[in-house]
């Protein structure tokens, strides 16, 4: 994921825009996402659950969290030993 700062003056040309910020996470690629705020960044990708990113006064970007802790617990087997019922 990049994060590239952008004024009003840097999409007219008026400056340079800074240089972009690159953060890692341990997941999938990221497809979609929204700025909730201008800290505040929720993407959404291959992992199938939303993956939320934020910014530091310092203006530093990191991942926070996966907000869908469902995808990193086991889940018990609901099917047992006689699951088609054995006539």
């Amino acid at each position: 994921m990049h994060f590239i700062p952008l004024t009003a003056d840097d999409v007219n040309g008026r400056k340079k825009p800074k240089d972009g910020q690159k953060v890692t996470y341990n997941g999938l690629p990221i497809l979609t996402g929204s700025f909730t705020n201008e800290s505040t960044f929720i993407g959404s990708g291959y992992d199938k659950t939303p993956i939320l990113f934020k910014r530091d006064v310092k203006g530093t970007w990191a991942f926070v969290k996966m907000l869908d802790v469902g995808i990193t617990q086991k889940k018990d087997t609901k099917i047992g030993n006689n699951a088609f019922g054995a006539k």
